[in-house]
């Protein structure tokens, strides 16, 4: 019987509460005692609704919290570049490989004295993202795509390995660019500024420019092949057993010279091997199919 008056009673004042059991006949101390404990269970209730509210706010705090974490706003990409694969060819696969969307901007030749001025240096790649912001120069924009997505490694002493190994391949392909586009008419300069004695002397100037490239690459190589050897005895990556940017930059680097003179690597068994272990990676692979076919 008192566990019927004290649920029917929860929520009464107590001063209708003692008039009602002074009716039914118990004792003052008794009903004192019924009082009080409704009391004590109407405020255990109040109590035990507030700690539930807030442990359901916790809850939703962390999941907004783990959400904003996991899935940070994604910002907007526009690549801008000339129609070839060349130095934008290595931020392409990252994308690819990233599963990112971005827009894949190019230009023709013909088109570049018109649009030069709206490039921070007037130079391509260049990369667009949200608010207009544009980020020049190849290596800056690698490095940020490769911290974005994931492929760098994490120590101090591998990123500075990871770097000096892209940084040594970039040389050679700038090299090799500025020779490709000198020998085919793109980009020529007026020959006084270098010294070569007119537009008659363009000869020479190509057999500079292709001295150059080929000195870089006989310079580097020898050195790349033996650091590939440091980490698993050059069966894998460039940095052991995980595919990292600089294995793409060494990859984008060598694609024209190796359909240009595959001779050249014969002395660099190791590099052959990862040259072919790369552009089998099924994803690499399925970009390889998959991307737009242009000379360069």
């Amino acid at each position: 019987m008192s566990s019927l008056l004290l649920a029917s009673n929860a929520n009464r004042k107590p001063e209708a509460m003692k008039e009602d059991t002074a009716d039914l006949g118990f004792c003052p101390l008794f009903v004192d005692f019924i009082i009080l404990t409704c009391v004590e269970v109407d405020f255990l209730c109040g109590v035990t609704k507030g700690l539930l509210r807030m442990t359901a706010n916790k809850d939703e705090l962390a999941v907004a919290r783990r959400s904003s974490t996991t899935n940070p706003a994604m910002p907007n990409y526009t690549l801008h570049y000339f129609n070839g694969r060349g130095r934008a060819e290595c931020m392409r696969m990252m994308f690819h490989m990233a599963g990112v969307k971005y827009m894949d901007k190019r230009y023709e030749f013909s088109d570049w004295d018109r649009c030069r001025n709206d490039f921070p240096c007037n130079y391509l790649p260049c990369l667009e993202m949200d608010g207009g912001m544009r980020m020049p120069e190849t290596m800056a924009i690698c490095r940020y795509l490769a911290r974005e997505y994931n492929f760098y490694p994490k120590s101090p002493m591998d990123m500075f390995r990871c770097d000096y190994i892209s940084d040594c391949f970039y040389e050679i392909m700038h090299d090799y660019m500025r020779y490709y586009h000198w020998k085919n008419g793109r980009f020529r300069y007026n020959m006084n500024d270098y010294g070569f004695g007119g537009e008659g002397n363009c000869s020479n100037y190509d057999n500079y420019m292709y001295w150059r490239y080929m000195n870089t690459f006989n310079r580097i190589m020898p050195f790349m092949e033996r650091c590939l050897c440091m980490r698993n005895n050059g069966s894998q990556w460039f940095m052991g057993d995980q595919m990292m940017w600089c294995d793409m930059m060494f990859y984008c680097c060598m694609e024209n010279m190796y359909r240009d003179y595959p001779n050249m690597f014969s002395n660099y068994p190791r590099m052959m091997g990862l040259y072919n272990r790369f552009s089998s990676h099924p994803k690499i692979c399925s970009y390889l199919k998959s991307r737009c076919n242009t000379m360069w």
